[in-house]
């Protein structure tokens, strides 16, 4: 007879990381299954801790959030450097044009 087996986990500074790899090492077991979990104050249950387990690394979630932040200052500093460079490409296409008729 199969005896039901209970353990707790603690995760102080990764939640994220911990539940991702608790949900890879349990995957395909059917002896072990997660029942719920705790962040803080908050009571997650199954499903919490599977979508918890989905998001990428802490890591990868600051560049993506870094990324998301600082777009609309690149978006914004090309459309300002847009004129100029239009008007460059101009000066220079008559530059080119005008070269050979005079040599």
């Amino acid at each position: 007879m199969l005896r039901k087996a209970r353990a707790i986990g603690f995760a102080f500074s990764d939640p994220a990381g911990f539940a991702k790899a608790l949900t890879d090492a349990t995957k395909g077991l059917e002896a072990i299954k997660i029942k719920g979990g705790f962040m803080g104050k908050t009571t997650l249950k199954p499903a919490d801790v599977k979508a918890l387990a989905s998001l990428p690394p802490l890591p990868i979630m600051r560049a993506q959030l870094l990324g998301l932040l600082q777009a609309p200052a690149s978006k914004l500093v090309r459309t300002l450097a847009e004129p100029g460079r239009s008007l460059a490409f101009v000066v220079k296409v008559h530059a080119d044009q005008a070269a050979p008729a005079t040599a």
